[in-house]
């Protein structure tokens, strides 16, 4: 059953993200505010690389499911061999970098490059709705990244500090690559769905679906708006601001983002894949159009509560739970409370945007994709100038809130299109 599976994939997911907190807990109290402000610019080269290499196939794939699409799943291996290169060849020219986060920057580019590579696996499981596989090669690389980062922080010396992140996250993609194609190998069916019919290139591109290729551009370059405006708080501050700035923005977004990987993320995740299958039947079957709509308005009422419990009662606790979580140092910062108490609120505007975002990634494939994803893309555009403009205006007089300020204003512009365009889709 589609619910049962989305069900269970979110149960996963949950477990998946308390794990990677605590194993977070492990290390983020041993780290000053710049070096994890340094690690940001790293972290945004690797979800740029693997955002632009996964995403689209990830929406398109998962959609529509046939054995011919089989083999646009492998184009996932050249685009992130190139997408990476590109982005290795641009990190090792550019001037000034200390020698520290010249090789932590090459190490993220391997790191990224390998993860990539194993998104066949990844879409083999993720088109039969099974996600505990790809769950479980998460854990086990969070549990490598954990291991690698406290002895890499207490064998090498604090100037290399950087580059033990790199390292860390070359262990988490062997790790996550590794276990996804030996689990894939040992399923009988990943022979006949899950390898391309043949290897030869001519062969290969003979069997490719070009409609499928077409939608999984759409959804790539609309997936890249997409990902410049959730990331545009990231590169604004690195613009904008110094390391230290940098690092108390990330201790908030650490915690304050707590709510959105743990609870919001997962939801979201599997709502996608129970939707886009839900509504592949939805001109078909009364009871999968009651089911979609049922599910969409009970999942959107539960991210909205657990946004507001956060929005309403935690932002009163901020010092509090730094003192508990990242130790008296941080629990002393009265900006990283205050920057994580403006979190707290952010995530009532983030839950629903995320939720509502998502059922527009699902159900608006189809012959109409090319036409949803290019409204979608205007409104992430329009969004996005309003918040370069707000964001450079509130950072100058209140800092680093100003951007948690300008985010809220992004995420209710994007959520209010949303909104319209689900009332648009169930009335008809």
């Amino acid at each position: 059953d589609v619910t049962q599976a989305a069900a269970r994939g979110t149960i996963f997911t949950l477990i998946l993200r308390i794990i990677s907190f605590g194993c977070t807990q492990l290390t983020i109290r041993a780290l000053d505010p710049m070096t994890l402000g340094t690690n940001i610019k790293l972290e945004l080269i690797l979800t740029t690389i693997l955002f632009i290499s996964r995403e689209g196939f990830r929406l398109a794939l998962t959609q529509n499911v046939v054995p011919e699409n089989r083999t646009v799943a492998w184009l996932t291996v050249p685009l992130v061999t190139i997408v990476s290169v590109s982005t290795l060849f641009w990190h090792t020219s550019t001037h000034g970098l200390t020698t520290d986060y010249r090789v932590a920057g090459i190490l993220y580019c391997i790191a990224s490059w390998i993860e990539g590579c194993a998104e066949p696996a990844v879409l083999f499981f993720l088109r039969k709705l099974e996600v505990p596989p790809r769950i479980e090669g998460e854990m086990f690389g969070t549990f490598g990244k954990t291991l690698a980062t406290a002895v890499g922080l207490r064998m090498l010396p604090s100037s290399w500090s950087v580059t033990v992140f790199g390292l860390a996250q070359l262990v988490y993609a062997l790790t996550y690559a590794l276990y996804l194609y030996g689990r894939a190998w040992s399923r009988p069916d990943w022979k006949e769905i899950g390898l391309p019919p043949s290897w030869s290139l001519f062969e290969f591109w003979k069997q490719l679906d070009l409609s499928t290729c077409y939608i999984t551009l759409v959804y790539t370059v609309q997936g890249l708006f997409k990902h410049l405006l959730t990331e545009a708080d990231k590169i604004m501050l690195t613009t904008m601001t110094d390391s230290y700035d940098q690092g108390v923005y990330a201790m908030g977004s650490a915690y304050g983002g707590l709510a959105a990987r743990i609870l919001l993320q997962p939801l979201e995740e599997n709502a996608r894949l129970l939707w886009s299958r839900l509504a592949s039947n939805f001109d078909k079957s009364r009871e999968d159009q009651q089911q979609l709509l049922r599910s969409y308005t009970t999942l959107v009422k539960l991210v909205l509560y657990v946004g507001l419990v956060f929005s309403c009662v935690a932002v009163h606790y901020t010092s509090l739970v730094l003192n508990l979580l990242a130790g008296r140092t941080w629990g002393s910062n009265a900006e990283a409370a205050d920057v994580l108490a403006a979190f707290c609120i952010y995530t009532a505007f983030l839950a629903l945007n995320g939720m509502t975002e998502a059922f527009v990634y699902a159900v608006g494939g189809g012959k109409s994709a090319a036409a949803e994803m290019t409204k979608l893309g205007f409104v992430h555009t329009i969004t996005g100038l309003i918040f370069a403009v707000a964001a450079s205006i509130l950072v100058g007089h209140i800092g680093t809130l100003g951007l948690v300020a300008a985010n809220c204003l992004a995420m209710l512009i994007r959520s209010l299109y949303s909104l319209y365009f689900a009332t648009r889709y169930f009335s008809s």
